[in-house]
């Protein structure tokens, strides 16, 4: 099982002899247009509150998002990225058996090993684009206490709709079952107001849904994340949590990231475009079979050519690009691998490396 989140970017550059700022992280699914000055500046700003500890109940981060979303905030638990909770959520809740569609992120997996529940799986197919329906996983419920889901899924960038997803919670909630919808990307969707389940999460003690600043905002090394659940479950979870998780920096971060909320709307313009873009010209390329994605990441394979993904990965890293190379992932195979949607120069050399190697190998 390999992890299926890049950025490592520094280690790279060292294994391949560039500096850091020479690569080009197409690994790691971020917005591309980077950090927003705004939140750069209340950084700055709060350096030197750094000599005091933070407050262990991050109440002026909750307030802030709380007021966003038009919840309460006894709703909302802020943690050290989204990736907190996927192991505090089975190591706390201890459920027997946790069901996981996949392919998938690999953090839930072993998120739930070390909470000490057993895995099933239920796997999509490649002739069917890898999606896996709402009546699939409903045939599984009764047999687990606990579903992780992502809307969008990494790695496949497939959105389950509102509709199913509903059909899916009301046959959990009858059964008893716990349903964790990991929305870490959702932001980047057009139709995310009206895909997000934090209502559903508010109003049901089984309904956890996780969300991440990382990926939208740009701070992944800041590692700030949140959850919104049913007020009772919230606290359990809270009780549960070791103390000062998040740093003073990350909070005012984020302070400043719910703010700025509206600023996603120019970052989803841009990614359409340039996901549009990646699949008009990678599709060009007959050793490349690509699938469908509403995130900012695309899932690839290699195919009409011996070469394999970690081969690929390692032919473009010496060209200073980094994509993610899926060999191990649960349901996908030594063919494929993911890169993220960014800025068209960047966009542009990842066509023209790619263009080089596989030409080079097809020949």
């Amino acid at each position: 099982m390999q992890d299926i989140h890049g950025g490592n970017i520094r280690a790279m550059a060292r294994k391949y002899g560039f500096r850091p700022e020479e690569m080009i992280d197409f690994s790691a699914s971020i917005n591309p247009l980077g950090l927003h000055k705004n939140i750069k500046d209340a950084i700055v700003r709060n350096l030197d509150f750094i000599i005091h500890y933070p407050d262990p109940d991050y109440q002026e981060l909750n307030d802030v998002l709380a007021g966003s979303l038009r919840i309460d905030a006894e709703n909302i638990l802020v943690g050290n990225g989204s990736i907190e909770f996927i192991y505090l959520i089975p190591r706390t809740l201890k459920p027997g058996k946790v069901l996981i569609p996949a392919p998938a992120f690999s953090e839930y997996e072993k998120g739930v090993v070390l909470g000490g529940a057993a895995t099933e799986f239920i796997y999509g197919k490649e002739d069917d684009l890898f999606s896996i329906s709402a009546r699939q996983i409903i045939r599984h419920v009764k047999d687990v206490d606990m579903v992780f889901l992502a809307n969008p899924n990494n790695p496949t960038g497939l959105v389950l709709d509102k509709d199913s997803l509903m059909e899916i919670i009301e046959s959990c909630d009858r059964q008893g079952v716990w349903v964790v919808i990991d929305e870490a990307f959702i932001e980047f969707l057009n139709d995310c107001d009206e895909l997000t389940l934090i209502h559903e999460a508010v109003r049901r003690r089984r309904v956890i849904v996780l969300r991440s600043f990382t990926k939208s905002f740009s701070i992944p090394g800041l590692r700030l994340g949140y959850l919104i659940g049913h007020k009772e479950t919230v606290r359990i979870l809270k009780d549960a949590r070791e103390p000062w998780g998040i740093n003073s920096l990350a909070c005012a971060a984020g302070c400043e990231a719910v703010r700025g909320f509206m600023y996603m709307k120019s970052v989803r313009e841009i990614i359409e475009v340039e996901r549009n873009f990646l699949f008009s010209e990678l599709g060009k390329m007959i050793c490349i079979k690509l699938f469908p994605s509403q995130a900012n990441f695309i899932l690839g394979a290699l195919c009409n050519i011996k070469m394999d993904a970690a081969t690929l990965s390692e032919k473009l890293a010496m060209k200073g690009i980094l994509i993610r190379d899926l060999t191990n992932v649960r349901g996908l195979d030594s063919r494929f691998f993911r890169f993220a949607v960014k800025r068209r120069n960047e966009n542009e050399r990842l066509i023209a490396a790619l263009g080089d190697i596989l030409l080079s190998e097809y020949d």
